[in-house]
């Protein structure tokens, strides 16, 4: 299972940012082009709540259902899909004064069927994970222009 691991220095608290991106949940197709679609159900009642998406990956549309595992503001956030790009995503929040430090690491595997051969697995990986750094850019964005509004 491929792993990827991405730091993001964000200039806006780390319980500024955990709260926002709490609320933003449902608002992923904001900056994260590639979700064609994302519901998140019970995001106020469930514990653990579940969600489901559709993907795009090199423009073939993958469905799945996932479910935040753990949620621990302003620190932590743990996410798993459970179908589709199969994935355990963590989200490290470490704050130093009004800057947050970001890490997301990903474990995943891409659906069998989308793969084909194993010729198509290097250029699957590298736009996935170019479609993640274009997300975590746009979302650093999102959190420091909603922050300049706010001053």
């Amino acid at each position: 299972m491929p792993r990827l691991v991405q730091d993001l220095i964000i200039q806006v608290d780390p319980a500024t940012i955990f709260s926002r991106a709490g609320k933003c949940l449902p608002l992923l197709i904001q900056w994260w082009e590639q979700l064609e679609q994302f519901d998140l159900s019970d995001e106020h009642t469930a514990e653990n709540p579940r969600f489901t998406y559709t993907y795009a990956l090199l423009g073939v549309s993958i469905k799945g259902e996932g479910e935040v595992q753990q949620y621990e503001p302003p620190r932590y956030l743990l996410m798993r899909t459970t179908s589709g790009i199969r994935a355990l995503i963590e989200l490290a929040f470490e704050g130093v004064g009004n800057t947050t430090h970001v890490t997301v690491t990903a474990d995943y595997a891409l659906p069998g069927a989308l793969l084909g051969s194993a010729t198509h697995r290097p250029a699957l990986e590298q736009q996935l994970e170019a479609d993640i750094t274009t997300a975590l850019t746009r979302f650093k964005q999102h959190m420091e222009s909603l922050s300049e509004t706010e001053t």
